[in-house]
């Protein structure tokens, strides 16, 4: 009885650690309502879509059309992610960094301020 006791808290015990470490890694994977402030043209804002392949974090700028405008370069790290797209001739990056569990703070191109919040 007592190892069955046992068995069953180390099973516990392993899933919740496994579950506990995949949480922080997906916490950019979702769609992402971003304003950026102070921009030549005004405050723009844009919707941000990250999804997880193959272990790898892909996504792109979704328009409320089919526009849409890939990531070519996603750079990630534990509480902050980097994605890189083009916009008319220009390579253009935002920097984001987690907040609390549904709002990020950033930078594009390290200049412009952003917020954003996770949409639902």
């Amino acid at each position: 009885m007592k190892q069955k006791i046992f068995l069953a808290a180390l099973l516990f015990s392993i899933t919740s650690f496994v579950v506990a470490a995949a949480g922080p890694k997906d916490y950019f994977v979702g769609k992402w309502d971003v304003m950026i402030y102070g921009t030549i043209g005004g405050d723009e804002q844009m919707i941000i879509e990250l999804k997880r392949v193959d272990g790898k974090l892909e996504g792109a700028i979704v328009g409320p059309t089919d526009d849409v405008k890939p990531f070519f370069k996603i750079e990630e790290k534990p509480d902050t992610v980097k994605v890189y797209f083009k916009h008319l001739f220009f390579k253009v990056n935002l920097q984001l960094e987690k907040k609390d569990d549904t709002h990020v703070t950033g930078l594009l191109q390290e200049k412009y301020k952003a917020k954003g919040k996770r949409m639902k």
